[in-house]
């Protein structure tokens, strides 16, 4: 059994693998670290007790936020609220709740039991899956093995500042929009930026 154990590690030690193969490991690094630490009921779209208690934590001001920018009818411009703090305007960007989710979930919330739904199990498990797939993209640059980009993954999807944020703030665990930017500097306009001199290292 453990020469086999063995076996397998020195195949993985050895085996390269693409920029589209480390995205996708990369993901399910996140995917199965975001389960392992909150499980599939944040997930559930009508579970809302997880992030409604204890009363009075910032993530519930902004699920009041969220719900009621849900049930508003739809204006222009996009994203204001009209009967929070009526008679004046707000807006779901003051909310912390991810603006733009926001604008997407909106499409769906009609066709939802309640006509709201909360998106932060969602939005937590898409942050953790490409936290991991860009991290992978960046590790692959390096290097190709498998066994260093799987650790790479890891480390990012297991640091304190997203684990902390992601659903204490939630806007925050949009970590991966920076890994992204990195990521398509250095494979997509490296060699632009190198012959236009700009000073930055190969």
């Amino acid at each position: 059994m453990f020469r086999k154990i063995l076996h397998t590690f020195s195949i993985l030690v050895h085996t390269s693998i693409n920029i589209r193969t480390a995205f996708i490991i990369g993901g399910l690094v996140g995917a199965i670290f975001f389960l392992n630490i909150w499980g599939v009921k944040v997930l559930d779209i009508n579970n809302i007790n997880w992030i409604l208690y204890p009363i009075g934590n910032d993530t519930g001001a902004s699920v009041v936020f969220s719900f009621d920018f849900l049930l508003e009818p739809w204006s222009f411009p996009f994203g204001v609220i009209r009967n929070l703090v009526y008679p004046n305007l707000t807006s779901i960007a003051y909310g912390d709740d991810v603006p733009l989710m926001a604008l997407i979930c909106k499409i769906f919330s009609p066709f939802t039991k309640l006509g709201y739904f909360q998106y932060y199990g969602i939005w937590g498990l898409l942050c953790f899956i490409l936290q991991g797939a860009f991290s992978a993209i960046i590790m692959r640059r390096y290097s190709d093995n498998i066994i260093l980009i799987i650790l790479s993954s890891m480390f990012f999807v297991s640091t304190t500042l997203l684990i902390g944020r992601t659903f204490g703030h939630i806007s925050f665990g949009g970590q991966w929009i920076l890994l992204a930017a990195i990521s398509i500097v250095w494979f997509r306009k490296w060699d632009f930026i190198k012959k236009m001199n700009y000073g930055y290292g190969a």
